[in-house]
């Protein structure tokens, strides 16, 4: 069976790995066109499509899916396309069957952000779902589905990744039921759907002030390793990238060093900022920080 791949951002290439260590290694990947305009994008070389180049796969990625681009997949003739964070939408009436791999207990977190949601909101469970790719988004017939709990101090990255492990013998069986004709998907309970919208500039802000603990904390998770919980402390912006709840008293939005620990006050309690990024730094520890304040801060 031929098998295709369509992909462009970090769960797709972690998906991508996954997919070529199988039974069925893509023999193409389509991929969205690199970051920059003109020359500049023709040169730059997006980090999926680097990853296919060097296996020796071939590399499509069509700017707009005209009928040129159609063609290119067509003429691949694929038996089966999957799907992971391409991030476009895909013609689906034109490729050949198409499977999605979503990060998610479809329908809960249908959309672009369903890992950063089900942190941001608390969700004790998640796993990943395959369904058939139809024109509404996230909402085709499941093929598969697999659940996982959700550590307490997991992050974006950290859930994404492992994610994409329990996907691979997920993808594995549903591919090989393909092949064999008996892949008979069932369709989703449309009651239980909810929008993973993607994460907008200005929730990435932390108002420390005005947040409990909890949702501090599960918003740090939900935001880290990239872009980073941007928040204020003692007058510089840094991105807050790991963070534990605390016994240490301290007033709403104020810091306070404890035990070597960097302290940050919320509405009910407090935090210990275990890792952090200053504006246009390097990475490091809350107690890292506190040092770089003395004769700053007291």
């Amino acid at each position: 069976m031929k098998v295709g791949f369509a992909g462009t951002g970090t769960f797709a290439q972690l998906v991508w790995r996954q997919l070529t260590q199988g039974s069925y290694p893509p023999c193409l990947l389509v991929t969205a066109p690199a970051a920059g305009r003109g020359g500049a994008r023709q040169r730059a070389v997006a980090p999926l499509a680097a990853l296919a180049e060097t296996a020796g796969v071939p590399v499509l990625a069509p700017m707009a899916w005209d009928a040129a681009a159609i063609a290119q997949v067509t003429a691949a003739d694929l038996d089966c396309l999957v799907v992971a964070d391409y991030g476009r939408k895909l013609p689906t009436g034109h490729l050949p069957c198409a499977i999605n791999v979503h990060p998610s207990l479809l329908p809960r977190w249908r959309g672009a952000a369903p890992v950063q949601r089900a942190l941001w909101e608390g969700d004790r469970y998640t796993g990943v779902s395959i369904i058939r790719l139809t024109d509404v988004i996230d909402a085709g017939p499941l093929y598969a589905q697999s659940a996982t709990a959700i550590s307490d101090t997991e992050d974006a990255g950290q859930l994404s990744a492992r994610l994409a492990a329990l996907a691979g013998p997920l993808l594995e069986d549903v591919l090989a039921a393909i092949a064999q004709g008996s892949a008979v998907p069932t369709a989703q309970d449309r009651a239980g759907a909810r929008w993973a919208r993607r994460l907008q500039p200005e929730e990435e802000w932390l108002s420390l002030d005005q947040l409990s603990s909890v949702s501090t904390i599960r918003r740090v998770r939900a935001l880290s390793p990239r872009p980073g919980a941007k928040a204020t402390l003692a007058g510089r912006v840094v991105q807050i990238l790991s963070c534990t709840p605390s016994a240490v008293p301290a007033p709403p939005g104020a810091i306070q060093a404890s035990d070597g620990q960097l302290i940050v006050g919320t509405v009910d309690g407090s935090v210990a900022v275990d890792r952090l990024r200053p504006a246009s730094g390097r990475e490091m520890s809350g107690a890292d920080f506190l040092r770089g304040l003395r004769g700053v801060w007291r």
